[in-house]
């Protein structure tokens, strides 16, 4: 199920709700270019970022959106749903 730019906030905005501090992401590829009007939509979510807001992004993933499937393991790349553990 292909993202568009304002699911791919809805995700994002999903998560931030979990954080309990503010972080830095970096999208890419895809991600990017959706977010960037470049393309209308993307596969999966990339990000990448320093190696604390990884962690936490990863932890407010797991507890708010995976918890609750709002959103598909499989809307996840291979690396993504390994580094969640959902492989």
């Amino acid at each position: 199920m292909p993202l568009d730019k304002t699911q791919l906030f809805d995700f994002l905005g999903l998560v931030e709700k979990e954080l309990s501090r503010q972080i830095t992401l970096v999208a890419v590829g895809g991600t990017a270019m959706a977010l960037l009007d470049l393309k209308p939509s993307t596969i999966d979510i990339d990000l990448t970022g320093p190696g604390g807001a990884i962690a936490d992004f990863k932890q407010a993933l797991k507890t708010s959106v995976m918890a609750s499937r709002s959103i598909s393991t499989g809307m996840a790349s291979c690396s993504a749903r390994s580094f969640l553990g959902t492989t």
